[in-house]
């Protein structure tokens, strides 16, 4: 093959490949588009590409595709017909390129695919695509049965020693159980990483948007790793730009794998100093709301050398920790998904973690699912428990009787399914893989029922994957709630707490103590709003006490908070914080007891300051 640009151009391409000038002269052609038009009378070089095409394709070569291509650099798939005799034509895709030639001459390569040969290539490719979505759908099967047999032994560790717990256990016990519960948190740990890595690989992976209160879900991130910062005497900081929304759209799970996932990884490489988990307006329109997260500490930083590798799998820095190293790996991957990118800044005085993503937002109030007071007991309620694995039936229904809840228990879905039909339950609670009918199935027939009193009922998922993997049957049967194995008992009992609470309908009989001091509606918001601003304040000095192991200024924070409480009629937390000073005082801010009381004070606080939102919301 010769011309006058002496381009080397391989013969071996199964394309043609014509370089030509600007106005289409032709100036070299590889042997395969001369066998492509060896039939024809015209001679290849010194003529024009257009005039091998026929006369419709030539019209439209010269009038949409050359202006293209001067336009934008290149231009794709046109088709065409392509002479090969001056009677006969065959179609051909004709994708362009504009090149440089090193002496600054500007010229366009066209390769010319016969579009028979195209249509093998497509039809092997989607035979690829099939057998790739097959292999998919056997490795999303094997993980979501992995990842329940796995989680299940985890959950009988969790929950037996949950219960040991509450027993009398000296401290020599009580270490080993510590030792128990934090393997099993490790393993929990890994597991779940590992299975998020396989789920984010899936290119079809999508975002379960729902209503979420930022502003809700970073206090209760911050308050949940408070303890874990304060056992190794750090300052865990929380700042929340008073500008955000307080409803945005967004997938509030994945949200918080990364947040959780930068939170930890900043408390176990920081040995003193303090953490800060920001969140600040980048800019706000009338629906949509651009958010910087920031995790801050003063940490060991990271080498410099280091930092292209920090977002890859199965890396580490130095081996300096434990683990397999996935944590910034499934971060970097869930940011990419909300639209956003994982960036770090570090020195040797620490490292700073941000992203920005974009969110709509929305006016509505989030609806939280109640369960009215059981007519079968004053103090607990009545739970249909649906768990085929038996040893988990029986720990579980162990927990939940002891805390004063009725449980009927059945080992399938299809006896669960007839409990419902012929005895009253307040809640059930339904594992998500059973014989005969599964967790799902068995809530497809509880949304469906005819009866609205079952229709209606609260249903809670027990399954060892998360809601994003069943968004869309979440979306169209409603689940109340649901948890992950292995979840810790006071996990679930703060949820059935949380739901057994009766929210009143009106806001006049929610705090009535505190209405009947109002003259007037806006009286009553301004009081209102008052109250969430010290019960904010508070919540985080009583933090704080308890992290520092400052007894005294503990008892402070509950004084003051007693009385506002009872004009709240927060019972539950009064009796909760009352308990709080001497448990501290046997077993340290840092015992188990402790943290036991601490995680429902904090699910309490949480489930208060929605009630007084959804006051203030309704009479705006």
């Amino acid at each position: 093959m010769s011309g006058p640009l002496h381009i080397d151009l391989s013969d071996m391409a199964p394309c043609g490949l014509v370089y030509a000038d600007a106005t289409g002269g032709i100036l070299q052609v590889n042997n395969a588009f001369s066998r492509m038009v060896q039939s024809f009378v015209l001679p290849v070089h010194g003529n024009r590409f257009q005039n091998y095409l026929s006369t419709a394709s030539k019209l439209f070569y010269e009038v949409h595709h050359l202006p293209m291509l001067a336009l934008q650099g290149f231009a794709s798939e046109m088709m065409c017909d392509l002479h090969v005799t001056p009677t006969e034509t065959i179609p051909v895709c004709i994708m362009s390129k504009v090149h440089v030639s090193k002496d600054g001459t500007r010229f366009h390569c066209h390769a010319i695919f016969e579009r028979s040969n195209a249509s093998k290539h497509e039809k092997k490719l989607v035979q690829q695509k099939a057998e790739s979505d097959k292999a998919l759908q056997k490795r999303t099967a094997f993980m979501s049965m992995a990842s329940h047999e796995i989680k299940n032994p985890l959950q009988l560790m969790q929950t037996a020693s949950d219960l040991l717990s509450r027993g009398m256990v000296n401290d020599e016990q009580r270490k080993y159980l510590d030792v128990l519960r934090s393997s099993a948190d490790a393993l929990l740990k890994v597991t779940a990483d590992i299975m998020q890595i396989g789920k984010l690989d899936d290119p079809q992976i999508e975002l379960l948007l729902r209503p979420t209160d930022l502003s809700s879900l970073l206090s209760n991130l911050s308050n949940s790793l408070l303890l874990k910062a304060s056992a190794k005497k750090l300052k865990l900081d929380l700042f929340t730009d008073q500008r955000l929304p307080r409803l945005v759209l967004t997938d509030e799970t994945k949200l918080q794998v990364v947040l959780t996932n930068l939170l930890s990884n900043a408390i176990k490489y920081t040995n003193e100093g303090s953490i800060l988990l920001s969140a600040t307006t980048v800019q706000l329109s009338d629906r949509s709301v651009s958010v910087k997260f920031k995790v801050q500490d003063t940490g060991i930083g990271i080498p410099g050398d280091k930092l292209h590798t920090i977002f890859e799998l199965f890396r580490q820095v130095d081996g300096r920790a434990s683990g397999f190293g996935l944590g910034l790996a499934i971060a970097q991957r869930i940011v990419r998904l909300l639209g956003g990118s994982l960036h770090v800044e570090t020195s040797t005085t620490g490292s700073t973690f941000w992203f920005t993503s974009t969110f709509n937002y929305v006016n509505e109030q989030l609806e939280e699912p109640t369960i009215e007071a059981s007519t079968s007991s004053s103090n607990g309620t009545r739970i249909l428990l649906a768990e085929d694995n038996e040893l988990n039936a029986e720990l579980i229904g162990k927990m939940l009787a002891i805390s004063s809840h009725s449980v009927e228990k059945v080992s399938n879905g299809k006896r669960a399914w007839e409990q419902i039909n012929m005895n009253k339950f307040d809640l059930v609670l339904a594992d998500i893989q059973m014989p005969e009918l599964n967790g799902l199935e068995l809530l497809k027939n509880i949304r469906s029922s005819d009866d609205e009193g079952i229709r209606n009922l609260p249903v809670i998922i027990i399954s060892g994957e998360s809601a994003v993997d069943h968004s869309d049957f979440i979306s169209e049967y409603r689940p109340t709630d649901w948890l992950v194995k292995p979840f810790r008992m006071q996990d679930l009992l703060a949820k059935i707490a949380f739901l057994k609470k009766e929210i009143p309908q009106t806001t006049q009989e929610m705090f009535p103590k505190i209405r009947s001091l109002c003259s007037d509606n806006n009286q009553y918001r301004q009081v209102l709003q008052k109250t969430m601003d010290m019960l904010n304040h508070d919540e985080q000095a009583l933090n704080k006490a308890v992290s520092d192991g400052d007894s005294s200024a503990l008892r402070k924070v509950i004084h003051k908070l007693s009385s506002s409480l009872s004009y709240l009629d927060a019972s539950g937390l009064r009796q909760e914080l009352a308990q709080l000073p001497p448990v501290m005082l046997e077993h340290g801010s840092n015992g188990m007891a402790t943290i036991s009381i601490m995680a429902n004070v904090n699910t309490n606080f949480t489930s208060l300051k929605h009630s007084i939102q959804r006051a203030l919301t309704s009479h705006n």
